[in-house]
């Protein structure tokens, strides 16, 4: 049976029974997630959406087959929280700590900006100048660019 949406209440209210909550706890311990671990409550979060998730993709006829079904949440919850907690290690080693992270500035157009200064001066200038200094100006620019 796949379930829709509004098949939802009826998912939920099979968690709700006692020996479904031993069964996503256990499967939360069994992903080495205890009440004292720092992501307990979002673990637990995840525990219930793959519950629902497991449940709206069991093929089998439900109830009938309800201990395979047991088996199966028990698995997907299990391996869930596993990938989860494995992407939240990632994405807290990947982040750059704060004190490191003051004195970087995010100014990717300063160097553009810079040249087209430099640019629109360099123009203004030549406009102004006598031929001789034309050419000096303009080696001297391309050469400071050069280098």
């Amino acid at each position: 049976m796949h379930a829709d949406r509004f098949d939802n209440q009826m998912a939920f209210d099979l968690l709700a029974r006692p020996e479904h909550q031993h069964l996503l706890y256990g499967a939360l311990k069994a992903a080495q997630v205890t009440k004292y671990h720092p992501q307990f409550e979002d673990c637990v979060t995840v525990a219930h959406l793959t519950w629902l998730s497991a449940y709206q993709n069991y093929a089998p006829e439900l109830p009938a087959n309800l201990p395979d079904f047991r088996k199966f949440a028990f698995r997907r919850i299990k391996w869930r929280t596993v990938d989860y907690l494995r992407k939240q290690t990632l994405r807290t080693q990947s982040q750059v700590n704060l004190e490191h992270a003051l004195p970087i500035t995010i100014d990717p157009m300063t160097e553009q900006e810079t040249h087209w200064q430099l640019t629109a001066l360099l123009t203004e200038l030549l406009v102004q100048c006598r031929p001789g200094e034309r050419i000096y100006l303009t080696e001297f620019f391309f050469r400071g660019t050069d280098r």
